[in-house]
């Protein structure tokens, strides 16, 4: 059975780790417990365990001394280290020092504790086979030989990653304080890992600090769509667990190899010229202002802001007059896809339109500047009508929110579960309860949930546990840090008050 130890001086966070673990599928192993890495080191050798979750601070040695000590006395285990949001500069030196992976405290739930250990499950299996080690070490390295080839103009055997790709170049730099070179490294494993699981045959190749990514697919709507996604996972972890911004450049979609060279030096430039504040860029084209459209009716359409949606949409068209038919096509497909990829509403105004047909068929039958033009009027016309109709149950859609929420406070959910349930999507949502109740959707929630808890600890009843799996917390220590924030005490204090 797999082996699991766990090492950190708060008890509520062995506590917590302790509960999920004994409700990991398939079962492991517990091999030890330790609130220090004197006590874990010992318990290291004695037990050989095949993974150690351990804390970075703690006292008599620390989780880095831990895993140099156990090196050192033949340990060959994996080691994830469980890291706070102002540990940033610790958590490097634990990755570089041989850390397969990282926890932060406050995110720790059951689901992220089974993502690591099944990643741990699979390094241990690869480990064990070194001929599929190899086979894919080799795979990827002749992807990114292949990926260099096409960037240098050369030709290369290998087929395409699909029949429609993009070409990213992601670099980051930290939020706060001067570059530092360690962030290359964590940059370009967290690129790596990410696209994988969106692209399975992306191909990566590193140069300085930047990542370079190819990634493709044989439908333009997807790849674009799970490219805008992937990019967004990639900045949320690199914001969250380094404290790092990242910065992603675009191109426009490729059909052919040949264009990578071009592509390439378009969104370099793009990445030079930008503002240096600037996350998300296009180098689709030379011209700025298709590329601002785009960014707009992005933000436009997450927020649910279908008013603001269909003036970028109505602007676009008027530009596209001057453009030759394939860049207007282009162009056209790229705002549909962003407008259905981001927003419910979206893609019901695009169904109208489109029938049964995809966008991209819709939009390349269209063979003139003028019909592309009307196309993106009409699917401004289709966000007016259902903006009206919107605004005529605003306040029935908070009702409906307010009512899921009372109806699921022992679970976790977020906005989007709720959006999906209501049918409407979560800018829509999020404006329109806002409007009607006076407070944010979290704000409100975390609210309920925490006014249910003072009343079930009130009740003399649960223990505190029980309470934080009764409002939806899987993690007590969590649990107890949403409570402390909103009430001014602790769980336990607020016992020994009441």
């Amino acid at each position: 059975m797999f082996k699991i130890g766990i090492v950190d001086d708060e008890p509520l966070v062995l506590a917590g780790l302790r509960a999920m673990i004994a409700e990991l599928r398939p079962p492991v192993e517990l091999a030890f417990e330790a609130d220090n890495g004197s006590k874990a080191l010992e318990a290291i050798a004695q037990t050989q365990p095949d993974l150690v979750l351990t804390d970075i601070r703690m006292p008599l040695m620390d989780g880095l001394e831990l895993m140099r000590r156990s090196r050192l006395e033949g340990y060959t285990g994996q080691f994830v280290v469980i890291s706070s949001y102002d540990e940033f500069k610790l958590a490097q030196e634990a990755m570089n020092a041989g850390a397969c992976g990282y926890l932060i405290k406050l995110e720790m739930d059951a689901a992220v504790l089974s993502q690591v250990v099944e990643k741990a499950r699979e390094r241990q299996g690869a480990a064990m086979a070194p001929a599929a080690q190899y086979q894919a070490m080799s795979e990827n390295l002749h992807r990114a030989e292949t990926l260099r080839a096409w960037m240098q103009g050369q030709e290369a055997s290998a087929a395409a990653p699909g029949q429609w790709m993009t070409l990213l170049v992601i670099t980051a730099h930290p939020a706060q304080g001067q570059p530092n070179p360690q962030l290359r490294q964590c940059v370009q494993r967290i690129v790596e890992d990410v696209a994988l699981r969106y692209f399975p045959g992306a191909m990566l190749v590193r140069e300085g600090d930047e990542a370079i990514l190819l990634c493709g697919a044989d439908d333009q709507q997807v790849l674009q769509q799970s490219v805008r996604e992937m990019c967004e996972k990639i900045r949320r972890l690199l914001e969250q667990y380094f404290a790092a911004v990242a910065r992603v450049g675009v191109s426009g979609v490729l059909e052919t190899t040949a264009r990578i060279p071009q592509a390439l030096a378009q969104v370099r430039a793009a990445m030079r010229g930008a503002n240096a504040q600037e996350e998300w860029l296009s180098g689709a084209r030379g011209d700025a202002v298709f590329d601002t459209l785009q960014k707009s009716i992005c933000t436009a359409m997450q927020a649910g802001d279908l008013k603001r949606g269909s003036e970028v949409l109505r602007q676009a068209a008027e530009r596209l007059g001057g453009l030759p038919l394939d860049q207007a096509q282009q162009v056209c497909l790229q705002l549909c896809c962003f407008v259905s990829g981001v927003s419910r509403e979206g893609g019901a105004a695009l169904s109208t339109l489109c029938r049964d047909e995809s966008i991209a068929h819709c939009v390349y039958r269209l063979r003139s500047c003028a019909e592309l033009q009307d196309w993106l009027e009409r699917l401004a016309g289709e966000l007016d009508a259902i903006r009206l109709l919107q605004e005529k149950d605003s306040g029935d859609v908070a009702d409906r929110a307010r009512q899921y929420i009372a109806q699921n406070l022992d679970k976790r959910f977020g906005l989007n579960d709720v959006a999906e349930a209501l049918h409407i999507s979560q800018g829509y949502l999020s404006a329109a309860f806002k409007k009607q109740v006076g407070m944010g959707f979290l704000d409100y929630v975390t609210s309920e949930k925490i006014r249910l808890a003072t009343e079930l600890l009130s009740s003399g009843q649960y223990h505190i546990y029980e309470v934080a799996r009764r409002v939806g917390f899987e993690n007590q220590y969590y649990f107890s840090k949403v409570f402390r924030k909103v009430m001014g005490c602790s769980p336990s204090e607020y016992l020994k008050r009441s």
